[in-house]
């Protein structure tokens, strides 16, 4: 199964992904945590059994969501986003 991604996620809607997820029990695995960190970029990859999602956010193309196709492709169903 291919990797997807999703794209220009408004920002109240890719933290409101992000927190269900981590609500579902997601592991978060790694968070960027330089000096800008969620002023002008962020990330935090998660990982649930052998599944892994990448949450990328910046100032200026707002929220990316990158993983396998499943998951990406219910990620846009559920919150009806344009799909990749």
């Amino acid at each position: 199964m291919g990797q997807n991604r999703l794209q220009d996620i408004p920002t109240g809607v890719f933290n409101a992904i992000l927190k269900e997820h981590l609500e579902a029990g997601w592991n978060k695995v790694y968070e960027y945590t330089g000096f800008d960190a969620w002023i002008d970029y962020g990330r935090v990859d998660l990982r649930k059994g052998g599944a892994a999602l990448v949450f990328e956010w910046t100032n200026w193309d707002e929220g990316e969501i990158a993983g396998p196709e499943e998951l990406i492709s219910r990620i846009s169903r559920e919150y009806q986003l344009p799909g990749p």
